[in-house]
């Protein structure tokens, strides 16, 4: 199976940017760890963005990355941080999601190492 993380990035405060960075990476690397195969588009964008002199908050550029990703994909799962609700592009990610009938699971930080998704193999 294959899943793609959504959670927020964008903030105003660049604190906020980097332990959003930190608790996706975090949460991609638990399902990894559980034999996930995982696109985190916010770990994988940042490093891009930083060291290839790219607007690292550029919502058209990034997005028009991440559908190709999310098409992929098998299931959609939510990282739940702060600020999850109000984002841009978790947003625009679950309306693709839906259109795509991708299967959408909700989850907070904490409890991402216990997520079994095999239930929802039958749906891929």
């Amino acid at each position: 199976m294959i899943i793609y993380l959504a959670s927020p990035y964008s903030h105003e405060d660049s604190d906020v940017v980097e332990e959003r960075v930190r608790k996706s990476a975090q949460a991609a690397a638990k399902l990894i760890q559980y034999g996930h195969i995982v696109f985190c588009p916010v770990t994988h964008s940042h490093l891009i963005a930083k060291h290839g002199a790219l607007g690292p908050f550029d919502h058209d550029l990034w997005m028009e990355q991440d559908k190709v990703w999310l098409e992929k994909c098998d299931l959609v799962l939510v990282l739940m941080l702060d600020g999850w609700g109000q984002s841009k592009g978790v947003k625009q990610e679950l309306a693709w999601a839906e259109q795509m009938k991708k299967p959408i699971v909700h989850c907070s930080e904490g409890s991402v190492h216990c997520d079994d998704f095999s239930d929802l193999e039958e749906v891929v």
